[in-house]
């Protein structure tokens, strides 16, 4: 897909001033918790299938991907990146395109995804194309839906969480929407085209029939007029849920997703926590502070040398969403994730953390400091979306998630939920 000329001068300038300083650190090895997706365990493939479908979707922990797509910078027309954009681009191991990685993630025990998408305007019509800031990422949101209906076909008992968002600002850096279509009409007319079986000619509310993409949801997630509370397992099997549906410029399109984590019209800050800024790769451990705040948030525990930390309301009933992800000039996602042979980094920070090694979060385990209070133990990590995670990492969050038979009925009817 062809993107303004000047946008892509602006980017690769940008990236050659800054890329010198991440690549001159030294990249990290793959290993257990980066990079190494394909080595998570075979069972991961239904981890669900095995969680009774009475708990509800916020009492998990569920492995997700940030930008799940994000492959590639300038792309050639032989599918090769160009190796400055792709380093301030890339946040997932590239297992083909056309969402063909997404298949990969999903086997090994990924749940949630984060799709970023452009309103597109083509000879097929209005669509999505899936991108990354500037950079188109060879897969459109037919080919996410295409996936994801296939593995969910295979494994009826998963359920997947979508995170989805309107890439487009139309600044530098960034790309544009189509030509007439950068408004959030358009954004909100083109997923509902999706779920209503059209494809918008570009004339007017003119339309021709498409295929339609309703059936794969969780309803109750894709209204347009309402949100939902959150559901339980038994009521999403082999559905899309679609978490939340958010704006250029993170505001949240009311009538799609659940309340929470993403209020329609709202501040979704209380539950989601997703500060990227990471100036340089001496910042990770500052990153990695406000992950493992989170992860005590969503758990109901404190550390009084946190002013207001003690005074917060835990709330055991909400969905928390946890980005593990970051960038800066001095430290692409790749560096915030693995790290440099000199510097830890998050997803290490992260695996350490859920394995109680390495002396790293006490609060989480016993013998701890009188500092730390509230609940006793980490029950659950909540949504946790990375950037490059290793098999090692996935396995640690899915082995937090309760197991059992589903409930049954007073008949002995296995409970399903309904529909």
């Amino acid at each position: 897909m062809p993107r303004p000329r000047r946008l892509l001068a602006a980017v690769t300038t940008l990236a050659i001033t800054t890329s010198s300083l991440v690549l001159s650190a030294g990249t990290a090895s793959a290993n257990d918790h980066y990079s190494s997706i394909e080595s998570a365990a075979a069972s991961n493939v239904d981890w669900m299938s095995r969680v009774p479908g009475d708990v509800t979707l916020d009492k998990l922990s569920v492995p997700g991907t940030h930008d799940s797509l994000a492959l590639c910078g300038i792309s050639g027309e032989d599918g090769s990146c160009e190796a400055i954009t792709t380093s301030i681009t890339k946040t997932q191991e590239n297992h083909g395109y056309s969402a063909e990685t997404l298949t990969t993630q999903l086997t090994a025990g990924i749940r949630a995804l984060d799709i970023r998408v452009r309103v597109d305007k083509g000879e097929a019509g209005v669509s999505f194309t899936v991108h990354h800031g500037a950079f188109y990422q060879r897969a459109n949101f037919a080919d996410v839906l295409t996936k994801v209906r296939a593995f969910l076909a295979a494994h009826p008992r998963e359920t997947i969480l979508l995170h989805l968002k309107a890439e487009c600002t139309g600044e530098a850096g960034s790309c544009s929407d189509a030509g007439g279509y950068g408004n959030d009409e358009w954004r909100r007319k083109t997923l509902r085209s999706y779920l209503e079986g059209k494809a918008y000619t570009g004339n007017g509310d003119e339309s021709n029939p498409a295929t339609n993409w309703s059936s794969l949801f969780w309803a109750p997630s894709v209204t347009g007029d309402s949100q939902a509370d959150t559901p339980k397992l038994s009521e999403t099997r082999g559905k899309i849920v679609l978490a939340g549906y958010r704006g250029v410029r993170g505001g949240i399109y009311s009538g799609y997703g659940l309340k929470v984590p993403y209020p329609g019209g709202g501040s979704n800050d209380e539950w989601v926590q997703d500060d990227y800024q990471v100036s340089d790769v001496s910042s990770i451990d500052d990153k990695w502070e406000k992950v493992r705040t989170h992860l005590r948030r969503t758990n109901g525990v404190w550390d009084l040398t946190r002013p207001g930390e003690k005074e917060h309301v835990h709330q055991p009933d909400s969905m928390y969403v946890n980005y593990t992800s970051g960038t800066g000039s001095g430290a692409h996602p790749f560096t915030v994730a693995g790290g440099t042979p000199t510097v830890t980094g998050v997803n290490e920070f992260l695996i350490q953390c859920l394995r109680g090694s390495s002396d790293r979060c006490p609060e989480f385990y016993p013998g701890r400091d009188e500092k730390f209070g509230g609940q006793p133990s980490m029950t659950r990590t909540g949504v946790i979306m990375m950037d490059f995670p290793g098999g090692g990492l996935i396995d640690e969050i899915v082995e937090r998630n309760p197991t059992g038979p589903d409930p049954v009925d007073d008949n002995g009817r296995t409970f399903r939920g309904p529909r």
